[in-house]
């Protein structure tokens, strides 16, 4: 057994876990029978700044078909061959801030209620938990040369990055020369600001990334392995009885603990998934 603690609370290393919240029926029918996680293409996600950003500039362009093809290529690259799978952290405020209070069932990543109003089916859903070194080293060992894998904490800001004014302008004569090579060195200056640099606006998700870039169009699963250390199911579970008993099974047959949540103000509550199961509704069979 992972050493977290029954309850999700007392085991409060700030950096050490990740928090992935997604509805019942993905985690039954995908993610925890695959053991998988999947990336899907920066064109998916919610942020329309990311998913279709209109600041991109180029430079050395003639307008002829080949700078067309490239700015088109480059484009492809930014938008479908980069794949992201998203998570929350605990809370990060310094110790001593008035912001900050370990107590605090919201100071940690699974007890987020917005993030799972948002992003766990409205409280449907369930919150997966992995240790992140673990995943990063499953991540890298399943993905070999299928792409780049990056990673990183979210930074967020009400005024354009520092860097902006490089990372937004291509230089078609460069990519037209060496297209992977100019494709490689912009990432590798202004990867930061493509991929882990957001609006303030959604800085309460306190997000954490796992990136790749290249690679073929599309999303892509990778195995998680040993990375998944907790599962926790939101409070109007109730509503899909079916699937938290499912998940309940495969979390102890995969020696993971699972706890159904609740809470007040001030205070989270948690019970064993397939006890409070049990006790919310009858015996069902399959999801």
């Amino acid at each position: 057994m992972h050493p977290l603690h029954i309850g999700f609370t007392s085991d409060f290393d700030r950096e050490r876990y990740l928090y992935h919240y997604t509805s019942v029926d993905t985690a039954v029918n995908y993610i925890l029978i695959n053991k998988s996680l999947r990336f899907n293409p920066l064109a998916n996600v919610n942020d329309p700044m990311e998913s279709d950003p209109n600041h991109w500039a180029f430079s050395n362009d003639g307008g002829d078909k080949e700078s067309i093809a490239v700015r088109d290529r480059i484009l492809d690259h930014l938008k479908n061959r980069t794949k992201v799978v998203c998570f929350s952290r605990d809370d990060q405020s310094d110790w001593g801030s008035p912001e900050f209070n370990p107590l605090d069932f919201c100071a940690r990543g699974h007890s987020k209620p917005r993030m799972w109003a948002t992003y766990g089916d409205d409280h449907r859903g369930v919150c997966l938990i992995f240790d992140r070194e673990l995943l990063r080293q499953a991540l890298e060992s399943g993905l070999k040369a299928r792409g780049r894998l990056l990673y990183g904490v979210v930074r967020y800001g009400n005024l354009s990055p520092k860097d902006e004014s490089g990372g937004a302008v291509f230089d078609l004569k460069a990519f037209k020369k060496d297209f992977d090579t100019a494709f490689d060195q912009k990432i590798e200056d202004h990867g930061d600001m493509y991929f882990l640099y957001k609006h303030v606006d959604w800085s309460a998700e306190n997000e954490y990334r796992f990136i790749i870039v290249g690679g073929t169009p599309g999303p892509i699963e990778l195995a998680f392995n040993d990375a998944l250390v907790g599962v926790v199911v939101g409070r109007k579970s109730r509503e899909k009885i079916g699937y938290s008993r499912a998940i309940g099974d495969i979390a102890q047959d995969m020696n993971v603990p699972g706890r159904y949540i609740d809470w007040g103000w001030g205070s989270a509550n948690y019970a064993p998934l397939n006890e409070a199961a049990r006790k919310i509704g009858p015996k069902h069979k399959s999801p």
